[in-house]
Order: C-alpha cells, then sequence, then structure tokens
C-alpha cells in the first residue's frame, strides 16, 4: 500500500510552499523545529525516537477499512 499521503499531509501541516523545492523545505523546517512551551522549549521536536516512531506508525496503520476490505477481497483467502 502507498504511503505517500504522508507527505503531502506533513507539507500542508508545515506550510511548505510549492514554488520551492517542497522536499527540501519540509526537510529543513521538520530539522529546524523546536518546542514553544513547556518544560521543553527551545530542543529539537524530531529526534531520531520521534522519527523510528513515526515511521512505525505510517508503516502499520490502515488508511480505511473500505481499502482493506477491498484488498482481501481480490486476493482471496488462499
Amino acid at each position: 500500500m502507498a504511503k505517500e499521503v504522508v507527505v503531502s499531509t506533513l507539507s500542508v501541516l508545515h506550510q511548505v510552499d510549492n514554488d520551492n523545492d517542497i522536499s527540501t523545505s519540509l526537510q529543513t523546517k521538520l530539522k529546524e523545529q523546536t518546542y514553544t512551551t513547556g518544560s521543553k522549549i527551545g530542543q529539537k521536536v524530531i529526534t531520531p525516537i520521534v522519527a523510528i516512531a513515526f515511521m512505525l506508525f505510517v508503516l502499520l496503520y490502515f488508511p480505511c477499512i473500505a481499502t482493506i476490505l477491498t484488498i482481501r477481497k481480490e486476493l482471496g483467502t488462499k
């Protein structure tokens, strides 16, 4: 199953301009993002542990039940 929707969703959430190279702009914004409130003010939001947890979530989540049922129907019960 394709997970390209994750990149577009992150681009929208981080307000990446379409005029610039989207991957570079998004990558830069994610690397530079820091906490602005709470006890972690100034610390980076995206750490290696956060990145691994996010990748596992994206790998395991179901996009929607209709998609899963369609895949099951097309593949059969073999």
